[in-house]
């Protein structure tokens, strides 16, 4: 990706957050791999989709079902506690600074 994308660094922002999602479902137990960790997969890329295409509103709605998904894997003790509060707590700023 270049920077004529609208929007580069709040992009770069949530393409570094899908990463970090990406390696944090790869730890998941492998049944859990296709169910929960699908579903934050595919919430994570709807907000960088959506951030890519200046949909800000959508973006939004995306990165509250990816900090929903958090939450459940978090409650299925999928991983460590430590790594779900980072993720969460950089979702939560990525949404603010949607916001405005």
């Amino acid at each position: 990706m270049n920077q004529n994308i609208p929007n580069f660094e709040l992009w770069q922002k949530a393409h570094q957050l899908l990463m970090a999602v990406y390696r944090l479902v790869n730890i998941f137990p492998s049944q859990r791999r296709h169910s929960i960790g699908s579903e934050l997969k595919h919430s994570a890329n709807g907000a960088l989709a959506k951030i890519a295409c200046s949909k800000f509103s959508l973006a939004h709605d995306k990165i509250l079902e990816t900090l929903s998904n958090l939450e459940v894997a978090k409650g299925l003790r999928l991983a460590k506690n430590t790594n779900f509060q980072i993720l969460s707590r950089e979702y939560q700023k990525l949404a603010e600074e949607i916001r405005g």
